[in-house]
C-alpha cells in the first residue's frame, strides 16, 4: 500500500537531503521531521505544500502511487524559468526603448527652447537699441 511517509523519504533520499537539512527548512526538529518519515505524524496539506516546494516536486506528484516524475527531466521548471527570464529580458528592453524615446523627445524639446531664447534675446537686443 502506497504511503506518503514513505515516500517522503524516497523523494528526500533520492534529492539528495538529510533529515537534518529538510526539518531546518521546515523549521522544526530533527526528531519531529523523523515521525513524519516514519509515519507517526498525521499530515496537513500545508505541510504537504511546504515539503513539496522543499524537495522541487509538485504536491500531485507526491499524492500519487509513482516515483515516475523522479526520473524525468525537470522539463517543466526549467521551462518555466526559461520563460520568466525571457519575459524578463523583453520587459527590459521595452523599459530601455521607452527611456530612449523619452531622451530623444526631451532633447528635441530642449533644441526647441534653445531656439526660442535665441529668438527672444534677439528680440530684446533690437528693443534696447
Amino acid at each position: 500500500m502506497f504511503k506518503v511517509h514513505e515516500k517522503l523519504k524516497k523523494i528526500r533520499q533520492f534529492r539528495g537531503y538529510n533529515q537534518v537539512e529538510i526539518a531546518k527548512q521546515l523549521g522544526m526538529s530533527v526528531a519531529s521531521y523523523s515521525r513524519i518519515e516514519a509515519g507517526k505524524t498525521n499530515l496537513n496539506l500545508d505541510f504537504l505544500k511546504r515539503i513539496c516546494e522543499i524537495l522541487d516536486i509538485e504536491l500531485i506528484d507526491l499524492l500519487e502511487n509513482n516515483f515516475q516524475f523522479l526520473s524525468e527531466p525537470k522539463v517543466r521548471y526549467e521551462k518555466a524559468a526559461a520563460l520568466k527570464q525571457q519575459q524578463e529580458k523583453k520587459t527590459i528592453e521595452t523599459l530601455i526603448e521607452e527611456n530612449n524615446l523619452l531622451l530623444k523627445t526631451m532633447l528635441n524639446l530642449l533644441e526647441q527652447q534653445k531656439e526660442t531664447n535665441k529668438k527672444l534675446l534677439a528680440f530684446l537686443m533690437k528693443r534696447k537699441k
